[in-house]
């Protein structure tokens, strides 16, 4: 929210492309995110069960993007949640090849978000 209150007027005012504050607050926000996975991969025992919450975070920022509500973007986040847990037993648990579930998560989240965003 910090960064698109303070990226959108130097869109408006020309002085950076209205593309880059659009995609800056996504990227920030995924990035803290995906850098606590650091966690998983240098850790062992209690601190490798570290949550991975990147889906979450791209997908919420997207939708505050989107739509510009801080409530749609809490909802978004939870059901993103969601959306990766279904994905994760569907493909992860139950499957015989290895299909990333916050990556598909992302994805089909993005697809949909975007989907609802032309609708409006």
């Amino acid at each position: 929210m910090g960064t698109k209150g303070i990226l959108a007027p130097m869109a408006s005012a020309g002085t950076i492309s209205a593309a880059g504050a659009f995609v800056v607050p996504l990227i920030f926000g995924w990035g803290v995110a995906a850098a606590s996975l650091i966690c998983l991969e240098l850790g062992n025992g209690e601190i490798q069960k570290f949550p991975v919450w990147h889906c979450q975070a791209i997908l919420a920022a997207l939708a505050y993007m989107h739509f510009g509500s801080l409530l749609v973007a809490g909802i978004v986040g939870l059901l993103a949640g969601l959306l990766q847990e279904l994905l994760a037993r569907m493909f992860w648990n139950h499957g015989s090849t290895h299909i990333d579930p916050p990556a598909f998560g992302i994805a089909v989240g993005t697809l949909l978000l975007n989907l609802a965003k032309a609708a409006i």
